[in-house]
This record gives structure tokens, sequence and C-alpha cells, in this order.
């Protein structure tokens, strides 16, 4: 319900000029073993309003904020003081969630504070990026071993994934090791344990006297690179 209550979309298009894709796990997006079957949940505020009705969260009280058990549907954003992309994503989130009765508590607080309560799984939520290697491993942040003390911060726990995430480090036909992430991802897909937002491009500038630059989804190589004779490098 929460992820289809943001607008991922709306996210990249005012925050990034489009430039980036939507995401749906932390396989590598343009690698073999990302799952391009596997759609981003849509934006779909009234769905998200029935499955949150269907779970018992109603405004039972009439005070505009959704209720169960006597307990608010209210809850903090952690962000870093500075980051203007987390200040962006936690006003868009507050907006969009205000909207169907859920209170979004934005806190900007330094990095090392925001980080010292994420290690210590003190959090409501907050929002992150990861940078991982082409060659997928996501033993670390998924596995339930590493939730007290590895990058599994949000606890998560599913016997079938401890089975995969363990399977593919000892895999090492590329088809096998594909099909059993191709699987992890439609667990992660179902279970929903973060909302994915987007991976970014990355953009650069080249100087005209370069030749042979060629673009790769993981970047440029400049070992492959040549440089033309003879043009006139700017002087500042």
């Amino acid at each position: 319900a929460l992820t289809m209550l943001m607008n991922r979309k709306e996210m990249l298009e005012k925050l990034f000029f489009d430039q980036g894709i939507l995401v749906t796990s932390t396989v590598y997006r343009f690698g073999p073993n990302y799952d391009p079957n596997i759609k981003p949940l849509p934006y779909d505020p009234a769905a998200a309003v029935k499955l949150l009705e269907e779970a018992g969260w109603k405004d039972h009280d009439g005070d505009g904020i959704r209720d169960k058990d006597g307990v608010k549907f209210e809850f903090d954003y952690l962000m870093r003081a500075g980051s203007k992309q987390g200040k962006s994503i936690g006003l868009i989130m507050k907006q969009d969630f205000g909207r169907v009765g859920i209170e979004v508590n934005i806190r900007q607080l330094e990095g090392a504070t925001m980080f010292k309560l994420l290690n210590e799984r003190n959090y409501d939520s907050m929002s992150f990026g990861w940078v991982g290697p082409p060659e997928d491993d996501p033993y670390q942040v998924w596995h339930s071993s590493q939730m007290e003390k590895g990058s599994n911060v949000i606890g998560f726990q599913n016997k079938r994934i401890d089975e995969i995430v363990e399977q593919v480090r000892r895999e090492f036909d590329p088809e096998k090791r594909k099909e059993l992430l191709y699987e992890f991802q439609e667990i992660i897909n179902e279970e929903q344990p973060y909302t994915f937002l987007y991976t970014l491009a990355d953009l650069v500038v080249l100087s005209r006297r370069f030749i042979d630059v060629k673009e790769y989804p993981l970047g440029l190589d400049m070992m492959e690179w040549g440089v033309k004779p003879n043009v006139k490098i700017m002087e500042w």
C-alpha cells in the first residue's frame, strides 16, 4: 500500500529531469540477472486506500489520521541534513501520504547521528542507496544472519530467501545463478520489504580532444581513450 502511495515516476521527473529508471530490487539493473518481467507497482492511491482499509487502518475518531487499535498511522522519516534529494523525497512522501490520512514527520539529522540510529535499528523509515558490484551477491543485505550486525537493517526474514542467497554464493553456472536470482526477485516483489525507487544516470562531460570513447552500462573505460593531436586545450 505504501509503495503504491509513492509517485516514484514524478520524483524522477521533477527531481532528476527523468534521467533514470524505476527499479524493483537490489539486483543490478543492467546486468543479466535483473528480471525485466517484474514491473514496478503503479502509483495508485485508490488501490492503496483499499488495502489499508482491508487491513483495518481507518479514521475511526475523525481526526483525519488513520488508526488501528488506538494506534495512529504516524511515523518519522529520517533524512541527512543538507540532502536536497532526501528532503524532496520526504516532502513528496509527506504530501502523498497525508492525502490519505497517514502522518509523516520529517526529521533532519547529521549523517553520523542518522547512521547511528540505522545501525542501532532505532528508526521508523529513511531513504538511502546502494552501490554494489555488477556480480550480484544479495547475502549481506538480505540474509537473516545479517540482521544484527550486517546490512539487513530492516530485519527481513524469509527462509527461502536465506536458501537462495546461500545457493547463489556457491553456484558458478551463470544460468543457474540467474534462475535463483529471478526467484529471489519474485519473492522480494511480493513481500515489498522496501519501496524501491530508481537508479539514476551518471552525467559526464568530456573534452573534444578525447577519441575512442565508448559508453557502457557500468560507465566509461579510460584505458580505451586516445587523444587527438594538435587540439588546443582551453586555458583558464
